[in-house]
């Protein structure tokens, strides 16, 4: 039985550490950044090729996945997405086989691009957080720079990075430097980060 194994985001389980042999790298990319398409396929044969078919832009692509190693009968395979742009959905699916007569395909994947897009018109009061697009507030110092994650349609997590007081002076400070204030997105286990 030939098969292909591929976990995009990974187990998400601390006692069970796949390591980079079946994930994307990373998970949600965002805008810049090559992305890793590690999988396994089964059995390990000689001459077997391994690549991707990737839709982006609506323009398919054949990316050819050089082999890593072999696990037990399993043979570990990387391709790479090169420069992903912000908002770019990317579909891909994975083929093996010695030739087209004899490769079997993955489902299709995807996903967007993101971006991180700096923001100046959320403030922090030390208690609460104040939306205002209309002015400039600078009553409040504590707040140095807030972010957002976005793949152009939705929101999917806010960085608010403060100013705290040591000694009398304001330092910029990296004990706090993110905040997640949105719930997380389905499917993908998203924890806050704080």
């Amino acid at each position: 039985m030939r098969k292909i194994q591929h976990v995009p985001f990974g187990l998400d389980d601390p006692y069970l550490d796949m390591a980079y042999s079946e994930r994307r790298v990373p998970a949600d990319p965002t805008d810049g950044e090559n992305v890793n398409i590690y999988f396994k396929t089964l059995p390990m044969e000689a001459g077997q090729r391994a690549w991707l078919e990737v839709l982006r832009n609506d323009v398919a692509h054949r990316i050819r996945a050089q082999y890593q190693y072999s696990e037990g009968e399993w043979a570990l395979w990387n391709a790479v997405i090169p420069s992903c742009k912000a908002f770019e959905e990317i579909r891909y699916r994975i083929g093996f086989g010695r030739g087209n007569c004899t490769a079997i395909h993955s489902e299709w994947y995807s996903f967007t691009v993101k971006k991180w897009i700096e923001d100046s018109f959320i403030k922090y009061d030390g208690r609460n957080l104040f939306i205002d697009r209309e002015s400039e507030h600078n009553k409040v110092p504590r707040l140095i720079q807030s972010r957002f994650l976005t793949d152009g349609k939705a929101m999917y997590d806010i960085e608010l990075i403060f100013k705290r007081k040591q000694g009398g002076a304001p330092h910029p400070t990296v004990g706090v430097p993110s905040l997640s204030l949105l719930p997380p997105v389905a499917g993908r286990g998203a924890t806050p980060k704080y």
